[in-house]
């Protein structure tokens, strides 16, 4: 996932602090099964933290309309709100997997995000774990596909199985825990 996607520049997390974020949060939230509910976490649960918490499901041409196409969603993270594309909701409901990473994504971006001032756009030469949009799909891969979970003998299809992900989100997961001994 080491993709150079335009975002924000945003304080530096690395993948770890990442990891150790995703994980306080399952223990906080008292999830010790490998499925993340994630919409039913934005749901349920976050509006019980954080009162002024706001989920709009906006419909796809209005999504277009005002975030150009192709926008799953869009978090403002210092106003405690996310919007969904009505699709990208239903296919969450639904437990698509695309769909579910994508939620995951935008929670990523409240949980880390509000108020570090995202006013610069990235650039070439902004380090990756410095990029917003790095940060929240590696929340969205951690939260997902737990470290915890995963085992010696799970493959890329065994980890899509377990995690409601999609094959490329559990080959990144996959090469990540490589990397880091996990696998």
């Amino acid at each position: 996932m080491q993709h150079r996607a335009e975002g924000y520049v945003v304080p530096p997390l690395s993948r770890a602090d990442i990891r150790e974020q995703t994980d306080q949060l399952r223990e906080a939230l008292g999830i010790r099964t490998a499925w993340f509910p994630v919409l039913d976490v934005i749901e349920c649960v976050v509006p019980e933290i954080l009162p002024e918490f706001v989920l709009e499901v906006l419909d796809p041409g209005e999504m277009n309309r005002r975030f150009g196409p192709n926008t799953h969603g869009m978090t403002y993270a210092d106003d405690f709100n996310i919007l969904l594309r009505q699709d990208v909701y239903c296919g969450a409901y639904d437990d698509q997997p695309l769909h579910r990473f994508s939620v995951a994504h935008a929670f990523g971006h409240l949980m880390m995000h509000g108020g570090s001032g995202m006013a610069r756009r990235t650039s070439l030469t902004t380090p990756i774990y410095a990029n917003s949009e790095w940060q929240a799909d590696s929340f969205a891969g951690e939260l997902l596909v737990n470290w915890r979970h995963v085992s010696w003998n799970d493959t890329i299809l065994t980890i899509m199985r377990k995690f409601g992900v999609s094959q490329s989100a559990a080959r990144a997961m996959f090469n990540v825990f490589k990397e880091d001994g996990i696998l």
